[in-house]
Formats: structure tokens, C-alpha cells, sequence
């Protein structure tokens, strides 16, 4: 978990305007949350060193581009001064939508500015659909200690929620392609920064130059009168990755399906199980030879298929 100083003002601190006795409901400001945040170190989940922002976000020199201190640098990897990360978010909540606007700025490093919406079509009393979307930018700040940084990516998705507890869903989203830019565009996820709609278990969903579709379907057992307190979901996603000859940051076309397994225990309140399993395919019918060719080395380490699987046991205190 990281290490930071978090405040939170939401309406219930928003006190009504009152003027000459009379008393109006403030309709502007009532719905909205504003979050502040300072974050100095962060560890990773199998780790018990914290780490400051810019070291736990692994940047590899060889994946830098532009002009940066290669004095930060040893063994390809930063060892420069700790950088902390300061963030503010505003969400606004209605019944029907909400919107959300944050900004993530990392010291001499990147700074990020995301934006998500969501707006709910109540088609009937037994179904509603939600529409989303999704924008982040990144941008290098101050002494640019990971080179020039100049990348994005948009999501875009579809749910549609029944009353009997099955929800199924969709969604898109497209990582720019910018070979001037760090690893040729790759998005800066490491510390909490905006999850993308087609983050799947081990697909992040973040590297350069990705168009990803993903689609699933949940199952709420309780509600469908099977088993109490489970949810079951099934997902599956393919990640469309730049390959041509000509692309400097060429990476191997993948897929990822998923199971998931949650379940709640009633007896004891805040205690959770989850089981997932992840299956990732990787594509291999590329010219390596000719790549190397026109640009001196081949693709980076060539992955195999391969199976993940995972058990978290969670309890809300």
C-alpha cells in the first residue's frame, strides 16, 4: 500500500448558504468530493521496502527518449533522488451520471491529467444501461528525469446491468503511438494512476501503441437464487499491439480470458475470498528476421503462453 497523506472533502463538510433567515440548498457544490493526496514512497505487494515514486515506476533507460541526467542512472535503472507524488481529484456524483477530473504530478518526472464520465439509461425497471469514457494525458515535467514524455489513451465502454444480478460489458481503449515519447508512448501506471477499462489480470493494457477489446459477463449467484453471496464474472480481451516492419516499438499481438470467484461470508462480517485465473495468449507469427534488419534488434524477450492464477483473502475491519 503506498505511503501518503490523504484528504478528503466531501459534501457532508459543505454547510447550506444562508442569507437574511432564509436557507437555500447550495445544488452546485452539494454533489461534488474533492481529493487531496501527497504520496512520498510506496511498496510493492510482495515487497516490504517502500520505495520512492519515480523508482517504483521501474523506468528503463533503455526505453527512454530525449535528452535526461544519465547520472540518475546504474544497471539501466533510475538510482536518482526520491520523488513524491501530489494529486487532487474532483468528482461530481448525480443519479444519473457522475464525472471525474484528477491530476497527478510527480516531482521532475510526469505529470498526468485524467478524465472519466458515466452516464445511466434506466431502459425499464429491470434494466439499466451505462455508457463510460475515459481520457488521460502525460506529460514530462521539470528536469524530465525519464526523457521527453508525450503520450495518451481514451477507453470507451458499455454495460448493461439486470435486476436478476447478470451484468455483461464491453469496452475499448487505444494507447498513442509516439516514438519521440518514452518506450514509444507506453502510459506510466505503476502507482495508482487511472486504471484502463481493458486492465485485466496481467494485461495492463498501458504499452505503447495498444488497441485492446474487451468483453464479459458477471453473475450475481445470490441474486439468481443459486449460491448466496457469490459473484462469478468471465472476461476475455485481445490487445491489438503495433508489428508492422516499421514500427521502432513493435510488441507481440496477446489475448487474456479470465475467471473470477468472490465470495462474501455472511457469518462473518468483512471477510472475503477470491479466486482468479488468467490464461494469456501470445501471437508469434512475425519476420523477426526482417525487423532485425531494418532496425538492428528484434522484438523485446519473446513470451510464451502462459497460465496466472491467484487466491486473496480480504477482511474489512
Amino acid at each position: 500500500m503506498p505511503n501518503y497523506r490523504f484528504i478528503s472533502l466531501s459534501n457532508s463538510r459543505i454547510s447550506p448558504i444562508t442569507h437574511e433567515g432564509t436557507t437555500y440548498e447550495n445544488t452546485m457544490f452539494a454533489d461534488i468530493q474533492i481529493n487531496l493526496g501527497y504520496i512520498t514512497k510506496q511498496k510493492a505487494r510482495n515487497s516490504s521496502k517502500f520505495i520512492g515514486m519515480a523508482k517504483s515506476a521501474r523506468i528503463s533507460e533503455n526505453s527512454i527518449r530525449g535528452n535526461y541526467d544519465t547520472s540518475n542512472y546504474s544497471n539501466g535503472s533510475y538510482n536518482g533522488k526520491n520523488k513524491s507524488m501530489s494529486m487532487v481529484g474532483l468528482v461530481l456524483s448525480k443519479e444519473k451520471y457522475s464525472l471525474e477530473l484528477w491530476d497527478y504530478y510527480v516531482d521532475d518526472f510526469v505529470n498526468t491529467v485524467y478524465f472519466y464520465g458515466d452516464y445511466n439509461f434506466h431502459l425499464n425497471k429491470d434494466i439499466t444501461l451505462t455508457t463510460a469514457i475515459q481520457y488521460a494525458s502525460q506529460q514530462n515535467v521539470g528536469d524530465n528525469i525519464a526523457g521527453d514524455i508525450d503520450t495518451s489513451f481514451f477507453g470507451l465502454k458499455a454495460q448493461i446491468a439486470l435486476k436478476n444480478g447478470i451484468t455483461m460489458f464491453s469496452a475499448y481503449n487505444q494507447i498513442a503511438y509516439n516514438e519521440n515519447s518514452y518506450d514509444g508512448g507506453t502510459i506510466f501506471v505503476r502507482w495508482g494512476t487511472p486504471q484502463m477499462f481493458n486492465s485485466f489480470q496481467v494485461q495492463d493494457s498501458e504499452l505503447a501503441g495498444t488497441k485492446s477489446i474487451g468483453a464479459g459477463v458477471q453473475f450475481d449467484l445470490g441474486k439468481l437464487g443459486l449460491i448466496p453471496n457469490t459473484i462469478i464474472r468471465f472476461r476475455h480481451a485481445f490487445y491489438n499491439m503495433p508489428d508492422s516492419i516499421n514500427d521502432k516499438d513493435a510488441a507481440q499481438d496477446r489475448s487474456e480470458t479470465t475467471f473470477d470467484l468472490n465470495y462474501s461470508f455472511k457469518k462473518v462480517e468483512g471477510l472475503t475470498i477470491q479466486f482468479r485465473v488468467a490464461y494469456n495468449n501470445y501471437k508469434t507469427d512475425y519476420d523477426y528476421d526482417a525487423y532485425r534488419l531494418r532496425h538492428g534488434y528484434s522484438f523485446d524477450t519473446l513470451r510464451d503462453d502462459f497460465v496466472d492464477t491467484r487466491f486473496y483473502i480480504d477482511y474489512m475491519f
